[in-house]
C-alpha cells in the first residue's frame, strides 16, 4: 500500500496542479475578458459622442460663415469640450486594454484592439489641433501595429485628378515642404502633361499646381490634399489681357480661413475664427498695396472738395506717427512722415534717406504704400477705380479673399510658413524697435515673404483695409505694419473698426471682381 501510494503521489499532484492552472487561467481569462468588454463600452460611447463632436462643429463653422460670431463660439465651445471628454473616454479604454495586456501580454485581439483605440485617438487630436498629443499616440499605436496596416490608414494618399478651361493646358505640381524652422519651401516640380489629368496619386499635403496656355495667363493653383480623398478640380484659364496690370489672378478653390491657435490666442489676440475649410471665387487681388503715386493720380482726378477731404494727414506735427501729404502751389506734392521719433519730408522726385539702417536705406517715398487712411477713403478709391475703368470691378477685397490670397490653401501663419524672420518682412524688429530706421518700405521690398500666390507685402509694411466677413460695422483691417510685431504680421490677425477710423499705418490693396468667359 505504501508503495501505491508513493507511485500514484506524483499523479495526484499533477493532477491538482493542472487543476490550479486551468483554474489559474479561467481567472486570468475571466479577468482580461472583463477589460475587453469595459473597453469595448467605452469605445462605443466615444463614437456615439465623437459622431456628435463632429456635427457641433459643422454647426459652428457654418454659424461663423453665415455672420453669426457669438452662435459660432458657443456651438464650437461645446464641441471642444465634449472632444475633450471623448478623449477622456478613449483614454479610459486605452488603460483598461493596456491592464488586460498586462495580464497576458500574449493577447492579440487585445493589441490589435488598443492599436485602433490609439489610432481613434490620434486621427481625433489631429482634428482638434493638438500636434504633440497626436504624436505621441502614433508612436504608441507603432507598438501594437506589427503588419503597418494602421501606419497605413493614416498615411492613406489622395487622388487628384485636373480638368482646366480652356484644356490642354501644361501643368506642373510642386510640393511643400517644412524646415527645421518652420518655414515651408517648394520642392522641385514635376511634369504632369497636359489637362485633362486622369487621377493623379499623391501623399496629403500642401501643394502648388502652375498652368500654362497658349493664349492664357500662367495661373498658381495651391491646393492641401487630405487624408484618403479623391478630388477633382478645375481651374478656369484667363486669357492675356483680360487681367489687369499689377493684378493676380487668384482662381475659384478652397482653402483653410482662420487660425489653429490656442484659444486664449485665436479669440482675444488675433480675433479670428476657428480654422475651417472654405471655397472662393475666382477674383482678382493687387500684387502690392496701392502707392503714394497712385494716391496722388487718385486726388488729382477729384475736385477740390473731394480731393481736401481724402488728402492724408494723421496725427500732430512734430509727434511720433504723424503723417502728411500736402500739394504745394504749382502742383508738386510734398510727404512728411515722423514713424517714431525723427521726421522725414521729401517732394516728389525726391528720395528720402533714412536714419539708423543698413539697408534699404534710401527709399522713394511715391512707391511706398499709401498710409493714414480710413475705411470710407479705400472704399471710394476702390469705387474710383471702378467707375473710371481703370480697374474695371475693383472693390475692397473681402476677408476671405484676403485671406487666401495670403495663405494660399494651406495653415501656414504667414506667407512663407510659421515662421517670420525680421527681414523676411517689414515689422517693428525689421531695422530695430524704436529705432529712427523702423518706417515703411517700397512695397515688394522683402520677397522672402511672398504668398504662395505670388502676392507681396502680406506680412508686414502696412496694414490694409478689407470688407470684414464678421464684422457688425462692414470694416476690418488685416496684415501686419512696420511699427507693430510678428504675432501682427499673422495672415489670420484681424481688427474690426468702423470706417471712419484714420491711423497712421493703415493702408489698401485693392482687390476686383472677374467675369470668365
Amino acid at each position: 500500500m505504501r508503495t501505491l501510494a508513493i507511485a500514484t503521489a506524483p499523479l495526484v499532484f499533477g493532477l491538482f496542479y493542472g487543476a490550479a492552472k486551468i483554474g489559474a487561467g479561467r481567472e486570468q481569462a475571466r479577468r482580461v475578458g472583463a477589460y475587453v468588454t469595459d473597453a469595448e463600452a467605452l469605445r462605443v460611447e466615444a463614437r456615439k459622442k465623437d459622431a456628435e463632436v463632429e456635427d457641433l462643429r459643422k454647426r459652428s463653422f457654418e454659424a461663423f460663415d453665415a455672420r453669426s460670431r457669438e452662435q459660432g463660439e458657443e456651438l464650437y465651445n461645446r464641441a471642444r469640450d465634449l472632444a475633450t471628454e471623448v478623449e477622456k473616454i478613449r483614454g479610459r479604454a486605452s488603460q483598461a486594454l493596456e491592464a488586460a495586456l498586462t495580464i497576458n501580454a500574449e493577447r492579440e485581439d487585445v493589441r490589435d484592439m488598443l492599436g485602433d483605440v490609439l489610432f481613434e485617438r490620434a486621427l481625433a487630436t489631429e482634428r482638434d489641433q493638438r500636434p504633440l498629443q497626436r504624436d505621441d499616440l502614433l508612436q504608441r499605436m507603432a507598438l501594437y501595429d506589427v503588419d503597418g496596416s494602421r501606419r497605413g490608414a493614416w498615411d492613406a494618399p489622395s487622388e487628384l485628378t485636373i480638368e482646366s478651361s480652356p484644356p490642354f493646358a501644361k501643368v506642373t505640381l510642386a510640393a511643400y515642404t517644412t524646415d527645421e524652422r518652420q518655414k515651408r519651401w517648394l520642392e522641385d516640380g514635376r511634369d504632369l502633361g497636359e489637362t485633362p489629368v486622369a487621377a493623379v496619386t499623391l501623399p496629403r499635403g500642401s501643394y502648388l499646381l502652375s498652368f500654362s496656355a497658349k493664349g492664357r495667363i500662367e495661373v498658381r493653383y495651391p491646393v492641401l490634399l487630405k487624408r484618403g480623398e479623391r478630388l477633382r478640380i478645375s481651374v478656369d484659364l484667363p486669357e492675356i489681357g483680360a487681367i489687369q496690370p499689377g493684378f493676380i489672378y487668384i482662381p475659384a478653390g478652397r482653402f483653410l480661413f482662420g487660425s489653429a491657435a490656442d484659444e486664449m490666442t485665436r479669440r482675444q489676440f488675433l480675433d479670428a475664427v476657428p480654422a475651417h475649410e472654405i471655397t472662393t471665387g475666382a477674383y482678382l487681388i493687387s500684387r502690392t498695396e496701392t502707392t503714394f503715386r497712385e494716391w496722388i493720380d487718385y486726388l488729382q482726378a477729384l475736385p477740390p472738395e473731394e480731393r481736401a477731404r481724402r488728402t492724408v494727414k494723421v496725427g500732430t506735427s512734430g509727434l511720433s506717427n504723424a503723417l502728411e501729404l500736402v500739394e504745394l502751389p504749382g502742383g508738386t506734392w510734398q510727404f512728411t512722415f515722423q514713424p517714431v521719433n525723427h521726421v522725414y519730408s521729401a517732394r516728389a522726385g525726391e528720395m528720402i534717406t533714412y536714419r539708423g539702417r543698413s539697408r534699404r536705406i534710401v527709399q522713394d517715398w511715391l512707391r511706398m504704400p499709401v498710409l493714414g487712411l480710413s475705411g470710407e477713403d479705400a472704399a471710394a478709391y476702390a469705387a474710383w477705380l471702378n467707375e473710371t475703368g481703370r480697374v474695371p470691378g475693383a472693390r475692397l477685397c473681402t476677408e476671405l479673399e484676403w485671406e487666401r490670397a495670403a495663405r494660399g490653401a494651406d495653415d501656414r501663419e504667414f506667407p512663407n510658413g510659421d515662421h517670420l524672420d525680421p527681414d523676411d518682412a517689414n515689422i517693428d524688429e525689421t531695422y530695430g524697435q524704436g529705432s529712427p530706421g523702423m518706417a515703411l518700405d517700397e512695397v515688394a521690398s522683402h520677397p522672402e515673404s511672398r504668398s504662395p500666390f505670388g502676392v507681396e507685402d502680406m506680412a508686414g509694411n502696412a496694414h490694409e483695409w478689407v470688407s470684414s466677413t464678421f464684422s457688425t460695422s462692414g470694416f476690418a483691417v488685416r496684415s501686419g505694419s512696420y511699427f507693430h510685431s510678428q504675432m501682427t504680421a499673422r495672415s489670420t490677425n484681424r481688427t474690426s473698426l468702423v470706417s471712419s477710423y484714420r491711423d497712421p499705418r493703415f493702408g489698401v490693396r485693392i482687390c476686383a471682381s472677374i467675369a470668365l468667359r
